[in-house]
């Protein structure tokens, strides 16, 4: 039976685990009371005779025993291997929990899957869930000792109602010696394909839905069956038992009070405290994985599996039967055409109200100040297209500009630049100016010291040096700038007839500091604010 103590433990309060030290039922001292009185014992018994009934040279060899004892007794690795084995007990203990059947899901289908409000509809349900049932006490006859001493028997079955006199010849009679858990639910099987072919089944996809879970019902059958069958190594529990044992009767001599003064000896402690203590500690240790090594037994802790069968097939038969297409009428609930609606609390309850709960980054306020990531070259960065006119010698201008070329340059860079006046474009020739690159070049003819350029960002980074960008202008979504300063560092313009070329001289940054590109309010002129401000946005 389960000791349950969750309510006891709701909240955190003076002495809340304290408190449970005076349960007996499923308590350590229950657990281990006889092998500490065993023990305290047998430490009496040697003391008395190492005082009182040996001589002087008998007590010298007892001595040295005692200190060889008491030497070596911390070699034994005892906290480790109790450990590691209470873990695996523990783990598999929950294990075999989750793995229990329960029917709840493959009623819900059957109630649903399987239609008829006639007599014969009602009795196919009900007959799939009495076989799922008998499956499952099947399977825990054969691992439960509770369940065996309730049911010893196919006899016992057939008077609780689980089988009938029919059905339990027909598994009697079967040639096979082994376990026959699985056989109620063939029977399932055979009834689920006959509704369907009666048409209370009314989609194949409806069958198979019903067969998908049955068989999950029947892996867990089938599992608790394996954990039954394949325990903890026995090896593995041997040895954590010898070293147990092994360590507690050392203890029974190395930690003995001895007349001749030792090392590590410094006084007659007729009731070796902190050795019961030990005692305590590891001996509960050892019977906490002995208990749930096998939770199917008769222990405090162990699984109620009577309970369990009594619950689920009272549960599935109300399920299938009285409440099959049982529907209570409905009604406008009292928040009709509310969209947010105001569920009352308690007094008693009104403490833990909250209003919303937010993620945790939500309050976090981070300094305009930081460095932003950019996407690398060849990635596509969409900007608007946007248009600045500033006079020569601007600073706003040269932030900006400076900021459209540090985004730019990231990626593939490509456009033209061109005069206002004139506008001329070539593959090659003089006056060019190189944009994103040694493969695109145009030609421009500056007047009036005002440069247009037109920029794309963009997926494709042309290479071949003779294709001429004014044949792909019309392709060019991105930004439009006219910049006033010609004597801008990140554009370099000569004299119109020049031998060298001229044009953007772009640096290739992985990351931008938005504080360090966008200008400040003193900087802006009144027709450059909605720029900013939509270059800010995209940053941001």
């Amino acid at each position: 039976m389960t000791i349950t103590y969750q309510g006891q433990v709701a909240r955190v309060r003076l002495g809340g685990f304290t408190r449970l030290l005076l349960h007996w039922k499923g308590s350590i001292y229950k657990l281990i009371w006889k092998e500490l009185v065993v023990f305290c014992a047998l430490y009496a018994f040697i003391s008395i005779i190492y005082r009182c009934a040996l001589t002087p040279s008998a007590k010298r060899s007892f001595e040295i025993v005692c200190v060889y004892c008491q030497t070596y007794t911390n070699l034994i690795p005892l906290t480790f291997v109790l450990g590691f084995y209470v873990t695996i007990v523990v783990g598999r203990w929950w294990s075999q929990y989750e793995a229990i059947a329960w029917p709840d899901r493959l009623m819900c289908l059957i109630c649903a899957l399987v239609h008829g409000a006639d007599e014969r509809g009602k009795l196919i349900r009900r007959t799939l869930i009495r076989y799922l049932n008998l499956s499952a006490v099947i399977i825990l006859q054969s691992i439960s000792t509770c369940v065996k001493k309730r049911f010893p028997n196919m006899e016992n079955l057939v008077d609780a109602g689980f089988l009938t006199a029919q059905e339990k010849k027909m598994i009697e009679d079967l040639p096979s010696p082994h376990s026959k858990y699985w056989v109620p639910c063939l029977w399932f099987c055979n009834l689920a394909v006959q509704a369907r072919k009666e048409g209370r089944i009314r989609d194949e996809i409806h069958l198979k839905t019903l067969l998908d879970e049955l068989n999950t019902f029947r892996g867990s059958c089938g599992m608790l069956f394996s954990f039954d069958w394949v325990s903890v190594p026995l090896v593995y529990t041997q040895v954590v038992t010898l070293a147990t044992y092994t360590f507690f009767l050392a203890c029974l001599f190395g930690r003995q009070y001895l007349e001749v003064r030792y090392d590590g000896y410094n006084g007659d402690m007729y009731v070796p405290i902190f050795t019961v203590l030990e005692f305590f500690f590891y001996m509960g240790w050892l019977k906490v994985a002995e208990q749930l090594i096998n939770p199917f037994g008769e222990d405090d802790d162990d699984f109620e599996t009577n309970w369990i069968i009594d619950r689920n097939y009272q549960v599935s038969m109300l399920a299938v039967d009285e409440l099959y297409q049982a529907i209570p009428d409905m009604e406008k609930d009292i928040y009709w055409g509310e969209q947010e609606p105001d569920l009352p609390y308690l007094n008693t309850s009104s403490d833990s109200r909250l209003r919303e709960i937010r993620g945790s980054t939500a309050c976090l306020n981070l300094d305009r100040n930081i460095e932003i990531l950019v996407p690398k070259s060849g990635n596509s960065l969409n900007i608007p297209s946007v248009q600045v006119y500033s006079t020569p010698g601007s600073v706003t201008n040269r932030r900006l500009f400076n900021l459209h070329s540090r985004l730019a340059s990231t990626t593939s860079l490509s456009g033209e630049v061109r005069s206002r006046a004139s506008p001329v474009s070539s593959r090659s020739g003089r006056g060019g100016g190189v944009i994103g690159g040694d493969t695109e070049s145009v030609n421009f003819e500056p007047k009036n010291g005002d440069v247009k350029v037109n920029v794309d960002i963009n997926n494709d980074r042309r290479t071949n040096s003779e294709t001429s960008i004014a044949e792909s202008t019309n392709t060019y979504q991105g930004l439009d700038t006219v910049f006033g300063d010609m004597s801008l560092n990140s554009i370099r313009v000569s004299e119109s007839g020049s031998d060298h070329d001229n044009g953007l001289n772009m640096l290739t940054p992985t990351r931008l500091s938005i504080a360090e590109a966008i200008p400040s309010e003193d900087d802006l002129s009144d027709e450059n604010q909605d720029t900013v401000s939509s270059m800010t946005q995209l940053l941001k």
